[in-house]
């Protein structure tokens, strides 16, 4: 067995009873300790038709918070408070029922025309009396597609993107660089609500794709946090097809005419004279889940908190279909449970991390990244004392990129706030595991946008800096087979050895893990 504990230029000093000592005396290389057989162990338990996928809320998802507890407990890790390792909190599961948009005496249908994400739509009934081609829904003030409107748009089309040039480039950079009005979503909605839209109709030109992609999770019941005043949203945004968009806006809509001349920086909106309706018919109750974390507490930083996630939820049951998530993500949890162990035993053995390590194992993302969304927002340590986050999703299993025996890890966010954290991170495995560390997905243009889609993103967005240690997507993602007995356990063994390397050095480390980089996404 190759050594996967190298020290280097970071001094790892550990603690032992109180006084500091240099790691590379004690002889023992904790990070080559993380076994094959214990990650085994634990995912075929995980991963087993007896937890019936794991579903957010739902009897598995129950099941396998007591079981990482009970591993937490047996470990001697701290509890968050005197009497359990769960953090308890609310979802509201809706399902969607349907809906119609009428416009000028034509009907449209969710799915077949339309389509909605919860809970971005309200419940009901709305009537307007007006509607409104808003092109690309910029309110820039280099250019405004809001500019020529007299009154308050109540309804309003536009297009997804941002106006291009003839020559090929983005009207409001004058350059091949886009801005934010594409690559923010919420900055479109932001406008066009303080405009007062109360709908908010974007056109998907790629909606059979969509709805081919994601028709299946439309038609399963969402779940989110729940609103504090529990209102309903005040503009609802809705999806449409190119053809409901031509049926809607009649002859005076020709896109290709339209982009052209909001590529010369004209403004392209115009009216339709045209009353309707919209009706969203959906159902939601409160469901109880819980995030499960416990803490080895640290030495003379143990004010200072790192924290390892990884989310055990996964998708539950279609039909007699178990959706067992193996790979998504019972590697990530397992890596937890194991890297906990080889803490627990290291300290057990008198060597204390100097800051305090948080092994924080998160439900809900599967559903929108709500068990991290709620921590972050209710943390249990300070956030302004948490260094960093090493958030574990996705590891058991190589993606059509790499041969199957391939030791690779995409590393994602490593360096978008903090220089000194992605120094650590690529220091640590040139000296102890010499994993190729892959980028491709590091960019949060990327279109597979993988930077938001795991549980680091809720701790990035607080200014804490991140990595998502991910090894790519394969056949069996979100699929019943993802099951246990595919995943490439050696492989998962070197990458659990990487992150606990990298874990140790940062909880160790006397460098400060600031935030440095400027204009972070």
């Amino acid at each position: 067995m190759k050594k996967w504990f190298c020290l280097g230029v970071y001094t790892l000093a550990l603690v032992a009873v109180g006084a500091a000592q240099p790691f590379d005396t004690t002889g023992t290389h904790y990070g080559k300790n993380i076994h094959v057989d214990s990650l085994r162990k634990y995912l075929e338990v995980i991963a087993s038709d007896e937890f019936e996928g794991r579903e957010t809320g739902k009897k598995g998802q129950k099941m396998a918070a007591h079981y990482i507890a009970g591993h937490f407990e047996r470990l001697g890790l701290q509890k968050p408070n005197d009497s359990t390792y769960y953090q308890p909190f609310n979802v509201k599961e809706v399902r969607i029922d349907g809906g119609s948009i009428i416009v000028g005496g034509k009907t449209f249908s969710f799915f077949s025309d339309f389509y909605f994400y919860e809970p971005l739509a309200a419940r009901g009934l709305r009537n307007f009396k007006s509607l409104h081609f808003l092109g690309y829904g910029v309110d820039d003030s280099l250019y405004s597609d809001y500019a020529t409107i007299a009154k308050v748009p109540e309804t309003a089309i536009i297009w997804e993107g941002e106006p291009v040039k003839a020559d090929g480039d983005f009207l409001l950079t004058g350059s091949e660089l886009n801005t934010d009005w594409s690559k923010d979503f919420s900055k479109k909605l932001d406008a066009a609500r303080n405009r007062g839209v109360r709908n908010l109709l974007i056109v998907n030109e790629d909606f059979g794709k969509a709805m081919k992609r994601m028709g299946f999770y439309l038609t399963m019941p969402r779940m989110t946090l729940p609103k504090e005043n529990g209102k309903e949203p005040d503009m609802s945004v809705f999806y449409i097809s190119p053809s409901m968009a031509k049926a809607v806006l009649g002859k005076a809509y020709k896109p290709e005419k339209l982009r052209l001349q909001a590529g010369r920086g004209k403004a392209i909106s115009f009216e339709v004279a045209a009353e309707g309706r919209i009706e969203v018919l959906k159902e939601g109750e409160l469901i109880g889940t819980e995030n499960v974390l416990g803490m080895i507490e640290g030495s003379s930083l143990k004010d200072e908190y790192l924290i390892l996630t990884a989310h055990y939820d996964h998708l539950g049951m279609q039909g007699d279909d178990v959706y067992n998530g193996a790979d998504d993500d019972g590697s990530g949890t397992v890596a937890l449970m194991e890297m906990a162990r080889v803490l627990a035993e290291a300290r057990d053995q008198g060597y204390v991390p100097m800051r305090s390590v948080v092994f924080l194992a998160v439900s809900g993302e599967e559903k929108g990244l709500l068990g991290s969304d709620y921590y972050t927002r209710n943390p249990v340590y300070p956030l302004e004392q948490t260094v960093a986050n090493l958030n574990v999703d996705m590891i058991g299993r190589n993606d059509d990129r790499y041969e199957p025996d391939s030791r690779y890890v995409y590393l994602i966010g490593s360096d978008k706030l903090s220089s000194v954290l992605h120094e650590i991170s690529e220091k640590t495995n040139e000296e102890c595991c010499n994993i190729t560390l892959d980028y491709k997905y590091n960019d949060p243009n990327d279109p597979n946008r993988f930077y938001y889609r795991s549980d680091h993103y809720n701790f990035i967005k607080n200014d804490i800096p991140a990595i998502f240690y991910f090894s790519g997507v394969h056949e069996d993602y979100h699929k019943p087979g993802d099951t246990a007995d595919k995943i490439q356990y050696g492989k998962m063994r070197d990458v659990v050895a990487l992150i606990f390397n990298t874990a140790w050095s940062i909880a160790n480390t006397r460098r400060e893990i600031t935030v440095d980089v400027v204009d972070a996404p």
